[in-house]
């Protein structure tokens, strides 16, 4: 240490040693902090387009098991007109079998009989087809668990890169 041939470093280029190092510092930490901000930016822009796309999937499947409510209802408004129509082959068949012994209320009995067992066969049928239309948007819901999980891991590693860099 006492060697004549080392020469101690004076203080002013120490100290712009020590100057450099630390605008260096600040250059990397300013760096660092646009690259974390460039990577929220980007991780917000994805989450928004991942919502929207979700939307969009939730908006088709709605209106395409609204579509499948809508045969089954039109099935189901059918069949209750034929009940209606029914219930008066039925009043008919009852008056003229109290007016009259004649074949006549045979025959509208038959016709009331024949309405009645279509109505109830359109109304099973339309009420079968209601039970089967699923108003929850499955795709929608597994994309959105998906997007959940893609958030959880996007979120872990800036959390990561962020302890990484502290």
């Amino acid at each position: 240490m006492n060697d004549p041939s080392e020469t101690p470093m004076d203080g002013e280029s120490s100290k712009e040693l020590v100057r450099e190092f630390m605008n260096e510092g600040k250059h990397l930490v300013h760096e660092q902090v646009r690259l974390m901000r460039m990577e929220v930016q980007t991780l917000v822009r994805e989450g928004r387009e991942r919502m929207q796309h979700d939307m969009s999937l939730a908006k088709t499947e709605l209106k395409e098991e609204g579509a499948k409510l809508t045969r089954a209802g039109g099935a189901v408004g059918l069949g209750g007109i034929l009940a209606h129509a029914a219930m008066y082959f039925v009043l008919f068949a009852a008056v003229f079998a109290l007016d009259l012994v004649l074949p006549l209320w045979a025959a509208t009995l038959i016709v009331a009989a024949v309405v009645g067992v279509v109505a109830a066969f359109l109304i099973s049928g339309g009420i079968n087809r209601i039970k089967r239309v699923r108003f929850v948007p499955r795709r929608t819901v597994q994309h959105l668990q998906e997007d959940r999980q893609w958030m959880n891991e996007k979120t872990h590693a800036l959390k990561s890169a962020i302890r990484a860099t502290a």
